[in-house]
């Protein structure tokens, strides 16, 4: 980018010495040639009444040669000047067009890299997280002592979404392992979050567990079931390659 900042410093300034040495070698051609011829005679005075009409001063003459000369002259002077001009016009303009790109490349820099945003088929939702499964789920958190209720509620949730074959990492919690797998469904991740607090108060906590406890537990696992619903609804409406309707 440097050297596109110098090319039109470069090039301005050969214009000009060109120009110059134009104009340099023109006056030395035109040499000290007069460009006017001036009368050599001086009137005579006549005391008795003034200048003899005869003598009178003779108005200089333009030699032709001369007035050549100086139109050549001018016309040259005329040419410089517009090639001056338009090598600083050329200048002004490859110095925008230059800055212009310094700002452009400047802006893609900052840019950060878009993501890849290819889009993979969701894969097919477990029958152990919907359908009769969910319903048993959430049968079961609607009876006995609310605290065996909503911990049995979770500790099944995990095993289901363990059937979904996804490898759980050693550093990651139950709630981040299920969270990821849930994730891949778009599960409304505050539900999620939701449940999983009332598990952890329920099995590590003293005090005791309400109703309300239990209700906001089924209020988030219906939520939680009613998302795999929808994803499994919408997987099971794209086509599979190889079928009647599907790509391939």
């Amino acid at each position: 980018m440097a050297q596109v900042r110098w090319l039109p410093a470069r090039a301005a300034a050969g214009a000009v010495a060109a120009a110059a040495l134009v104009l340099l070698v023109l006056v030395s051609r035109a040499g000290s040639v007069p460009y006017l011829t001036l009368p050599t005679a001086r009137p005579t005075v006549d005391i008795t009444g003034g200048i003899n009409p005869t003598d009178a001063p003779v108005p200089p003459r333009i030699n032709p040669a001369d007035a050549d000369r100086v139109a050549d002259l001018l016309r040259v002077l005329l040419t410089i000047g517009a090639i001056i001009v338009l090598a600083v016009a050329a200048y002004a303009l490859l110095l925008v067009v230059s800055m212009a790109i310094d700002l452009v490349g400047q802006r893609r820099r900052r840019e950060p890299a878009l993501p890849d945003v290819s889009v993979e088929p969701l894969p097919a939702v477990p029958e152990r997280l919907r359908g009769p499964s969910a319903q048993e789920r959430r049968e079961r958190l609607t009876h006995g002592d609310v605290r065996n209720a909503v911990v049995a509620c979770w500790l099944d949730l995990e095993e289901s979404a363990a059937s979904a074959g996804l490898a759980r990492q050693d550093s990651q919690t139950p709630a981040d392992y299920v969270g990821d797998v849930l994730a891949r469904w778009e599960v409304d991740p505050a539900a999620l979050t939701e449940l999983a607090e009332l598990y952890r108060e329920a099995r590590f906590s003293t005090h005791p567990m309400t109703d309300a406890h239990r209700d906001r537990a089924l209020a988030a696992l219906d939520r939680i079931h009613a998302d795999l619903e929808m994803a499994d609804r919408h997987t099971s409406a794209v086509p599979v390659a190889g079928t009647p309707g599907g790509p391939g």
